[in-house]
């Protein structure tokens, strides 16, 4: 049985992984633009 701490913990470690996928998938479009206006 999970406690009340350990359900906190899970979901904030969930919270945060898909704040760093979303943020990782931002970067990587910002970085292809970049690098399309440097290259063009």
């Amino acid at each position: 049985m999970l406690d009340l701490n350990m359900l906190m913990v899970l979901a904030l470690l969930a919270i945060t992984l898909m704040v760093l996928r979303i943020f990782e998938i931002c970067y990587g479009c910002h970085m292809d633009a970049l690098w399309t206006t440097i290259l063009t």
